[in-house]
């Protein structure tokens, strides 16, 4: 539905795409303060392939069909607000990824 609310009368986009998927999880506050600072990148489950398995539900309302995105980045991080921000960029012709 977010999906949908941010493309608002827009089409799907056409063409080859860059999706970053970026998750962001709260520190365990069961954690010893020490490791709670340190708390950077989060290494445990929901695994990134899964994360990035939700592209597919993004089909005919952001772009036509997942085989577009030609460029994929999942970032899985702690931080003090949990959320999930799914970017969109179109990719173009002479463009040659990092």
């Amino acid at each position: 539905m977010k999906a949908a609310e941010a493309m608002g009368r827009r089409a799907p986009f056409e063409g080859p795409l860059r999706v970053t998927i970026r998750a962001t999880f709260l520190v365990p506050q069961s954690w010893p303060a020490k490791k709670r600072a340190a708390a950077v990148w989060k290494t445990s489950k929901p695994d990134a392939d899964n994360l990035a398995k939700m592209i597919d539900a993004l089909n005919a309302i952001v772009w036509r069909d997942d085989a577009q995105v030609c460029e994929l980045t999942v970032q899985k991080k702690f931080g003090p607000i949990a959320g999930l921000t799914i970017t969109v960029e179109r990719l173009d012709a002479g463009e040659i990824a990092k």
